[in-house]
């Protein structure tokens, strides 16, 4: 198995069609950083738009 660092994880609640992944992070209001995320087996990140 290989393993995997992450360094940091996009929860994004509203959808932002700017830009592309390759361009890196679109800038957000910084009331919209969370230091923390919760994390559901099958249903993925709670608050992200997906």
């Amino acid at each position: 198995m290989t393993e995997v660092e992450v360094l940091q994880l996009l929860v994004s609640p509203a959808h932002r069609p700017a830009g592309r992944p390759s361009d890196g992070p679109s800038p957000v209001p910084s009331d919209e950083r969370v230091p923390q995320v919760e994390v559901r087996r099958g249903l993925g990140l709670v608050g992200d738009r997906y």
